[in-house]
């Protein structure tokens, strides 16, 4: 276990030693950044890279978790298929927050990574210019929409090309 803020995890292994993506980022979107052990991550990895993380349950930790790193923004929003206020329920915590569509924002990432906790299609509605007009390589947490998942992305012309259960990366 490792300590990150005030929150005690279990990092996943994905995360801990050498990166298994080969690719180099410019700019990564981090949906569903938790507590940042992602955006922590993103930036040992790709130390020049741009990082936009979105946490809305955990942003207090997450800020806490990347302040001192470079060209790292964190968003205390959550992302999906539309503009409003919605009710989030996770780990026994309620919470109204902002949604967004990724779309919103006209960023032009290289890696998209997406782990919102069953609602990673929504997110994928919401990011389909983004997706369409910038091709960035894209993980997405499957779990049980792996079907919906893969159908989705083959429908933007991506194909699954590595797997680290949950995960799956996809790319054009």
């Amino acid at each position: 276990m490792r300590v990150l803020g005030l929150l005690k995890l279990n990092i996943p292994h994905r995360y801990r030693g050498k990166c298994y993506l080969n690719i180099q980022p410019s700019v990564v979107v981090d949906v569903g950044a938790y507590v940042g052990y992602t955006v922590q991550a993103w930036k040992r990895w790709w130390p020049e890279c741009e990082v936009i993380a979105f946490e809305p349950l955990y942003f207090e930790r997450l800020v806490e978790n990347v302040k001192g790193l470079e060209k790292v923004t964190c968003h205390d929003l959550a992302v999906g298929p539309w503009d409003r206020n919605v009710k989030l329920c996770f780990e026994g915590r309620q919470k109204v927050v902002t949604m967004r569509r990724l779309d919103m924002f006209k960023l032009k990432p290289d890696f998209l990574k997406i782990d919102v906790e069953g609602c990673e299609l929504g997110v994928l509605t919401g990011a389909l210019e983004t997706i369409h007009l910038n091709h960035p390589t894209v993980q997405i947490e499957v779990g049980q929409t792996r079907l919906l998942s893969d159908a989705m992305m083959q429908r933007l012309g991506y194909h699954p090309v590595d797997e680290k259960w949950p995960d799956v990366i996809y790319e054009v």
